[in-house]
């Protein structure tokens, strides 16, 4: 089964080049809790991040951005019940702390509890109204929850406010094409490229669009330019052998299905093997 990519959005607060000592009196101070946790984040160490500003809190219990920090290194882990704790104890600390509320409803996203994670966003609304990261998760909920004509919507509400938001363009593209109007969807996901040329993903996406239209030779072409740019895109390299093979291409076709049933999709591949179509592709 051919699937889109959904693209997720989050904020990140946390930065750190490297960890930073300084001198005073002639003695080098060591970096403290919370530049350390910047830095073991920055790092992708997420449990060492979470133990340094776990460490930072015992001194500073009443620090909202610490607790946020904190709530971020746990999402990372999957930890998301106790992210979600880190986060509400943010808000509480700080009552409008957008970055809180939408990382406490993509935690919830994340546990496939898309109602209360509609519900935060809705209210972190309240403080930040022209904020196109709310109005983009709003979007990624709906889309989720099959309700494309509200994921629309906000996908536009966060265009309007941030034009170059190149994933609010690729979801609500999707969202185009589960309505059926495959045409916006390419107008969106060609916008998205654009923005952003360097992701194959776009480019799967607008190849399965393609694909819905009927325009074959479009579709090949971009599973081509996502293989340029990841070769070892396993979706791409089965989705574009099935259609060579519909183009009577079984030496490219089967070529494909068979690096990405090495890729690890394998289904179609193994199926046209039994049959003989794929025995071999010399």
């Amino acid at each position: 089964m051919k699937k889109l990519i959904i693209f997720f959005s989050t904020i990140l607060l946390l930065s750190a080049c490297g960890v930073h000592k300084t001198k005073q009196h002639g003695n080098i101070t060591p970096p403290s809790p919370v530049e350390l946790g910047k830095f073991y984040f920055s790092r992708g160490e997420y449990e060492n991040a979470a133990r340094e500003f776990a460490m930072a809190l015992k001194s500073n219990p009443d620090n909202a951005t610490l607790y946020f920090y904190h709530g971020q290194s746990l999402a990372r882990l999957k930890l998301y019940a106790k992210a979600i704790d880190d986060f509400s104890q943010a808000i509480d600390l700080k009552k409008d702390f957008i970055d809180a509320y939408i990382n406490k409803a993509l935690a919830y996203a994340s546990i496939n509890n898309f109602n209360e994670a509609q519900k935060i966003l809705k209210l972190s609304l309240n403080f930040a109204h022209n904020n196109p990261i709310v109005f983009y998760n709003l979007g990624i909920i709906a889309l989720n929850q099959k309700y494309y004509d509200y994921a629309i919507n906000n996908f536009s509400q966060a265009i309007d406010l941030k034009p170059n938001l190149t994933n609010a363009y690729i979801n609500r593209g999707i969202a185009y094409l589960k309505t059926g109007v495959p045409e916006k969807a390419v107008q969106d996901l060609t916008q998205a490229v654009a923005l952003n040329p360097a992701d194959p993903e776009i480019y799967y996406n607008r190849a399965l669009v393609y694909e819905n239209l009927g325009e074959i030779e479009k579709a090949l072409a971009d599973y081509s330019r996502a293989l340029a740019i990841n070769p070892e895109f396993a979706a791409a390299y089965n989705n574009r052998g099935l259609l060579r093979l519909r183009k009577n291409m079984r030496k490219l076709g089967c070529a494909d299905l068979e690096q990405a049933c090495e890729l690890g999709i394998c289904e179609r591949y193994k199926q046209l093997q039994k049959s003989g179509e794929c025995f071999c592709t010399e």
